[in-house]
């Protein structure tokens, strides 16, 4: 018996991360893995094959490993144990991580269970302390360590140079939410001269940035009508502030759809440009439809996609949103170029999936003292602190009092923007 165990953070809403976990739970029992999805936020598991492993929160894995004391710790652990069922003996296990988050307790749980843990670090911007980078450099040089593009390893251990044949990264199978099913959104939207979409959470950097490059597009050509179509959800917090960036520009016409899935293939088809990065860019690319590509980083335009660039998360930045929704919907720039032939890259979903299976294959099973991980940042050490002094339930208690102080602060600043 063979079981693949996934540490994550969130399973909830719908994006790039939790699609690509739906597609890997169903490749891995089509080749005979028995999944366990170990997550720790709460929320609405909108995925049909996310479902079943709601049941498996672990909310205090939000907290590194030295928030807790050691009997507190030993608890946590036991709790994962109960999931995978304790069978060390008679079952093949497999840890996959997929940020930083939980790194520390997916490795101390593959020592539990004498098998091997592989980081696939799905997140996007790579911001680590000193003990962290420890770490991540010394699963890299087990080859334990992948990303999510060619250059992501190297921004995680401080732009080491990661040569050019490097294979640490991963092709994230998270594209295929587009589906020929009733759309009756479409019938809701006013007319209008542009239809402008973007793909993504409304928390992401590049929907704001380009929200606000789409403003000065709009600016410059009053006479036009926008639909502003946001495929994508977020907190309440979130949508004031969007609406606030778009507060006095009169042409633009804001329309969000909340999380979608799957995206109808008619809407898709109904927007003339999109915007949108990683995964999301790839999704209206793939559809034939133009997209501005934007940088994870710093949210703003790489290019246009498969035609003056094939990245999606990282490049370049030196030509603004709103000037290539110039290019796009006014000098039909797309009509008149031809594509860098992404649409027909020789991908193959399952030869990606095996290539990640065999990442376990290598090496013996060694494992990082966790131990030495300390708290670094002053976040770090008052969790520690409040941790050490009321326990993991006090500490939960205290970051929800916390988490509900700074929600009400952010919003009563965006009402008092309005």
């Amino acid at each position: 018996m063979k079981k693949y165990i996934i540490f994550t953070g969130n399973i909830t809403n719908m994006g790039g991360a939790q699609q690509y976990l739906s597609n890997k739970v169903k490749r891995l029992k089509s080749a005979g893995y028995i999944p366990i999805i170990i997550s720790t936020r709460p929320g609405k598991v909108l995925l049909e094959n996310l479902k079943s492993f709601d049941s498996n929160r672990i909310e205090e894995l939000r907290f590194r490993p030295f928030c807790y004391t050691g009997c507190d710790k030993k608890i946590i652990l036991d709790k994962i144990l109960d999931i995978t069922s304790r069978e060390p003996d008679s079952v093949h296990y497999y840890i996959e991580s997929n940020g930083i988050s939980f790194i520390e307790w997916a490795e101390m749980t593959a020592q539990l269970l004498n098998c091997k843990h592989v980081c696939i670090n799905l997140q996007e911007n790579h911001v680590y302390d000193k003990h962290q980078k420890l770490f991540l450099n010394y699963k890299y040089i087990r080859d334990e360590l992948y990303g999510i593009s060619p250059k992501s390893v190297g921004m995680m251990l401080d732009d080491h140079e990661i040569g050019e044949n490097d294979k640490h990264y991963i092709a994230a199978e998270c594209n295929n939410v587009v589906e020929d099913v009733e759309c009756d959104f479409i019938s809701d939207l006013p007319n209008a001269d542009y239809q402008i979409g973007c793909i993504g959470r409304l928390e992401k950097a590049y929907v704001k940035n380009g929200i606000k490059e789409v403003c000065l597009f709009a600016n410059k050509h009053k006479d036009k009508k926008i639909n502003l179509i946001l495929i994508g959800g977020g907190k309440e917090s979130e949508i004031i502030e969007i609406k606030n960036i778009i507060d006095g520009t009169n042409n633009i016409y804001l329309h969000i759809t909340g999380f979608m899935y799957p995206i109808p293939r008619e809407l898709i088809n109904h927007i003339d440009c999109f915007f949108s990065s990683a995964g999301s860019s790839r999704v209206s690319m793939q559809e034939k439809r133009p997209t501005i590509s934007m940088n994870a980083e710093n949210g703003k335009a790489i290019g246009i996609l498969n035609y003056t660039t094939t990245n999606t998360l990282y490049g370049d930045c030196n030509v603004p949103l709103s000037q290539y929704l110039e290019q796009v919907l006014l000098e039909s720039y797309c009509t008149k170029h031809e594509t860098l032939k992404m649409e027909t890259s020789n991908y193959d979903p399952h030869k990606e999936f095996l290539r990640q299976i065999s990442f376990f294959d290598r090496n013996d099973n060694e494992y990082y003292d966790t131990t030495t991980m300390k708290a670094f940042t002053y976040k770090d050490k008052l969790y520690k602190a409040v941790g050490h002094i009321v326990g993991s339930k006090g500490l939960m208690l205290f970051y929800r009092i916390m988490s509900y102080i700074s929600r009400t602060i952010k919003s009563h600043a965006s009402n008092q923007m309005i």
